[in-house]
């Protein structure tokens, strides 16, 4: 992040989550430390804290299985979300990609975690993949 944009007066224009430095080595320790269902439930709570800002509803109004363009998702706000999604979890997740799974947190948390290299494509036990 380019330290001018840490200003007080454009905090109000940042993505969420990007008030913050990433330290991939300290989230791979501690996803890596969980079972697959602990790190899988760890990301879809961060993810859903990130979808609650980018679509202003109160996180427990998010069903993790409902798909986002359901909430009212637009192309503005999947941008701002996998914005916030990089500088949550180092990972790019390609619009695109975004779409062609079913398009619900346990979806993106199951890519961010392919992403990372912590997880294979395969769903995590005990969710569907619609």
């Amino acid at each position: 992040m380019l330290p001018g944009l840490r200003r007080p007066w454009l905090s109000a224009v940042l993505p969420p989550g990007a008030d913050h430095d990433l330290d991939v080595g300290d989230l791979l320790a501690t996803l890596a430390a969980m079972s697959d269902e602990e790190a899988h439930r760890h990301v879809a709570e961060q993810l859903t804290a990130l979808l609650s800002t980018v679509l202003l509803t109160p996180a427990a109004e998010i069903d993790p299985d409902r798909r986002l363009d359901e909430y009212g998702l637009d192309s503005l706000m999947a941008t701002e979300l996998l914005l916030s999604v990089r500088h949550q979890f180092g990972v790019d997740i390609p619009p695109m990609e975004l779409i062609r799974g079913a398009g619900t947190v346990t979806d993106i948390a199951r890519t961010v975690l392919v992403h990372l290299g912590l997880q294979t494509s395969r769903p995590v036990a005990g969710k569907d993949v619609r």
